[in-house]
């Protein structure tokens, strides 16, 4: 390759590894202020800017954990169910994008207890204590584990 070609190409790597670290920062802002949002309990908004955030960074597994959390929020709100739907689908999703996280592993599984799916949640709940033996609920989860496999 020519030394011309040699620049052209890193250019254009250069030029692209600047655009993705700006989607990058930019959809970290987003995730940000949905989480500020979410501490806030302000489910509407968090979930207005986590949207934001996906539609700029698609392949973010902790949006989508944010987003089923969002969705936890609503159930909490509403005792509408069909959100826990929703939050069981976000879940599924982060964990498609990126297995070797713990935290949605746990938040399905509740969620899937929570819906009555207590022997569909025990996997689920099972692995996200494997990923993260120290998890500071684990009584909880394992008292859920134990009622699961009755």
């Amino acid at each position: 390759m020519s030394l011309k070609n040699n620049l052209i190409v890193g250019f254009i790597m250069c030029f692209y590894l600047l655009v993705s670290c700006n989607h990058k920062k930019k959809a970290n802002k987003f995730f940000s202020k949905s989480y500020d949002f979410l501490v806030l309990k302000n489910p509407d908004s968090a979930l207005f800017y986590v949207n934001k955030g996906i539609e700029v960074e698609p392949k973010n597994p902790y949006a989508y954990n944010m987003r089923g959390t969002i969705y936890h929020l609503f159930f909490e709100k509403t005792k509408d169910t069909s959100y826990i739907l929703k939050e069981i689908e976000e879940y599924k999703s982060a964990i498609k994008i990126d297995s070797s996280l713990w935290e949605p592993y746990i938040n399905l599984g509740v969620a899937l207890y929570i819906y009555g799916r207590k022997k569909e949640a025990v996997p689920y709940l099972e692995k996200g204590l494997k990923l993260n033996p120290d998890y500071g609920a684990r009584k909880q989860v394992e008292k859920m584990i134990k009622e699961g496999k009755k």
